[in-house]
């Protein structure tokens, strides 16, 4: 593009995916837009990846490779964080190690920036493919993903709808003001659903842009990340801390829809007064009270 020409920084969390990280690392090198920085974090990879990475810095200088302090493990969250520190531009793409991004993926993010300078958080439609039982778990999740996205006219918050769903289907998706994600709370009470808490704290403030283009290739597998991590589903999360984090963070109580107010009861009723009516007790705050 002639009118945007800002650095962007990928971050890639690195794991374990040799048999993956080239297809990632190539399809970052094939981008039309030039002016970028790929980050990778390795999190103490056992197989050949680091080797692998090395050879790729070696032949492009915008390839960087990093490890935690003794090539350690140290999880998703801090390894990310440490990616984001080490970045250097105002916009920060995130592209997992076992996924890839089309020739245009940066481009037609940057035009996105160009135009709407003051978005947030920018991210788009994705491409399912790999193990065959894992995309077709995900065929009712992506059809409610892509009819819910097709209603709403961009930029806009997207709060509301994220209750129900997790709007932003990968990491590999999404690209964020540097900023924004400096000021995020990264220790999330669940870590299967790490990228969750993150969008929640961007979009309760903040509007976004969905870009309603294949331009991320999410790949499953059976020894991916997220399935180590047992994801949850809604109803877990709402019971869980993620919701008292997440939902009801409005400081003005006018401003709490029906729906949190509903769904912040619930949560009450689960983890703070329990009654047993039979045997005539009633548990507060742990606290128990016969009657």
């Amino acid at each position: 593009m002639e009118d945007y020409n800002e650095l962007i920084s990928i971050v890639t969390a690195s794991y374990n995916y040799e048999n993956y990280i080239k297809e990632t690392i190539e399809s970052v090198l094939c981008q039309t837009y030039k002016n970028w920085e790929l980050i990778i974090v390795d999190d103490g990879s056992k197989d050949n990846s680091l080797n692998v990475i090395s050879e790729y810095c070696k032949k492009d200088e915008r390839i960087k490779l990093y490890t935690h302090e003794n090539n350690s493990n140290k999880g998703l969250a801090q390894t990310i964080q440490y990616g984001i520190k080490l970045s250097k531009g105002r916009y920060v793409a995130f592209l997992e190690s076992d996924d890839t991004i089309t020739p245009d993926y940066l481009e037609k993010k940057a035009k996105v920036i160009s135009e709407n300078p003051n978005t947030a958080l920018v991210f788009n439609d994705v491409n399912i493919f790999g193990y065959e039982e894992r995309v077709k778990g995900l065929e009712d999740y992506k059809r409610n993903h892509d009819k819910i996205l097709s209603s709403l006219v961009f930029p806009t918050n997207i709060l509301k709808d994220m209750r129900n769903i997790n709007l932003l289907a990968t990491f590999s998706a999404v690209m964020v003001k540097k900023d924004i994600l400096e000021t995020l709370d990264f220790n999330s009470p669940i870590k299967a659903s790490l990228d969750w808490y993150l969008w929640f704290q961007v979009i309760q403030k903040n509007d976004v842009f969905y870009i309603d283009e294949m331009l991320t290739n999410w790949r499953m597998h059976e020894d991916s990340y997220s399935k180590e991590l047992k994801r949850p589903d809604n109803k877990e999360i709402l019971d869980s801390e993620l919701l008292k984090n997440c939902f009801i963070l409005y400081k003005n109580p006018i401003q709490r829809s029906i729906r949190n107010f509903l769904a912040y009861m619930v949560y009450l009723k689960k983890t703070c007064f329990k009654w047993h009516p039979k045997e005539k007790v009633l548990i507060i705050f742990g606290k128990q009270i016969n009657y």
